[in-house]
């Protein structure tokens, strides 16, 4: 049977409907088909990549976006606890300390909520990867003096830090000391005039890791089973910041790696060198530096003219004489402390014979006129310990930023990669 126009006119329009029916579904499924794919670049895909993305070279070892978001976290979580911390010790002081006790504790509670306030999260990020970076060149230096852990000694190192050693568990165990008696205090702390225990190792209102110490061992050696049972317990509650196994237990490599590295270098630092114990009189006025050494050169005690200097001290306000007196300084310390007088006259001062007093001389900044007196020199003396100490650790800052200076390389990121949480 023949078709007739009006019927092909409307099998033409089905068609041409169904054919839009076909373009509608096909651009709708591969509409949805970029959202998912969106979707899943944003929720997967992106992160994966941006979290190898690195924020810092140390001589060539990338610091990745995973690792610094990581550490961060540990950092605030470090500053959560060292917070709720002194929450508890108010908590529990709070029925017998007295209010400047009170006071004390809520002043460190009130930094640690400011530390952990969103505007201090940059600040907290910056500090966390000079930390990172700090480690890897650590790390690095340590490795070329052979300073190496293997995987058996970090673990050793970890279980000693948590309480548990091999050795002690596994030797007969000795009759327990006898029980404290009922109602006896005991605290590692001290017990202040107000009552209040002030713990050893009290968190302090500023965020600065640093290494561990080995524990001292308990009286009842942990088993290894409590140890295993706590390490899994740290390693579940790390997983939950983004901080994984490994991540843990490379830090804490790092972190013993760095103890060894300042110990060797803190060696390696010279314990005696040329000192010197100098005294010195100070001036604005060149008449007045003139009097105080003529009256020295007549005899006069130099004691009387510091007695005469504090009499002036405590008599005006305009630009008064000085006086002070360095005991046993290397040239190191003197050109830190009297930075004022100039190269010149720290020269003066380690040329003079003992006993003698210079002339008065114009400090490089050309303020101040000085009269040296040198009252001991010594070309080999030892270091006293709390100067030695510091020059080991300015020895190390400055070993730091040497490197920092040659090797490291810092890329911009986007603030939005900072947590702020926990």
């Amino acid at each position: 049977m023949t078709r007739t126009p009006k019927k092909r006119q409307q099998h033409s329009r089905l068609e041409r409907e169904r054919q839009v029916e076909r373009l509608l579904i096909v651009g709708v499924v591969a509409v949805g088909l970029a959202v998912i794919g969106l979707m899943v670049y944003g929720l997967v895909i992106y992160p994966a990549m941006l979290a190898d993305q690195p924020v810092a070279f140390v001589d060539g070892v990338p610091i990745t976006v995973a690792e610094f978001q990581a550490r961060t976290r540990l950092a605030r979580l470090d500053l959560r606890q060292a917070l709720s911390w002194w929450q508890d010790q108010q908590y529990s002081a709070s029925a017998t300390a007295d209010d400047a006790a009170m006071d004390a504790m809520q002043k460190y509670i009130n930094e640690y909520a400011d530390l952990l306030s969103p505007d201090k999260a940059t600040a907290i990020a910056k500090q966390t990867l000079n930390r990172l970076i700090e480690l890897e060149l650590a790390r690095q230096e340590a490795e070329r003096r052979g300073i190496v852990l293997t995987p058996d000694e970090v673990q050793r190192l970890i279980e000693l830090d948590s309480g548990y050693d091999r050795e002690a568990a596994a030797a007969p165990q000795q009759p327990a000391d006898e029980p404290t008696p009922a109602g006896a205090l005991t605290t590692t702390g001290e017990i202040t005039p107000t009552g209040v225990i002030t713990p050893a190792a009290a968190p302090l209102p500023t965020w600065t890791p640093l290494p561990t110490r080995t524990p001292l061992p308990t009286a009842t050696p942990m088993t290894e089973d409590a140890f295993q049972a706590r390490y899994n317990d740290q390693i579940d509650a790390l997983a939950s910041y983004g901080i994984t196994e490994e991540m843990f237990r490379s830090w804490f490599a790092a972190d013993q790696q760095l103890i060894e590295l300042r110990e060797v270098m803190a060696s390696e630092h010279p314990t005696m060198t040329e000192q010197i114990e100098l005294r010195y009189l100070t001036t604005t006025s060149e008449e007045q530096a003139n009097d105080f050494a003529a009256r020295l050169a007549d005899g006069e005690d130099y004691q009387a003219l510091v007695d005469e200097i504090d009499a002036a001290v405590v008599a005006t306000l305009e630009s008064p004489p000085g006086h002070a007196e360095l005991v046993w300084y290397p040239r190191s310390e003197i050109e830190g402390e009297l930075a004022f007088l100039g190269t010149a006259l720290i020269d003066l001062a380690f040329d003079l014979e003992v006993g003698a007093y210079s002339e008065p001389r114009l400090s490089e900044d050309g303020t101040t006129y000085a009269i040296l007196s040198v009252t001991g020199h010594e070309e080999e003396r030892e270091l006293e310990p709390v100067l030695l100490n510091e020059l080991i650790e300015q020895a190390y800052q400055d070993w730091l930023l040497s490197m920092i200076a040659e090797v490291v390389e810092r890329l911009p990121y986007d603030s939005s990669i900072i947590p702020t949480r926990p």
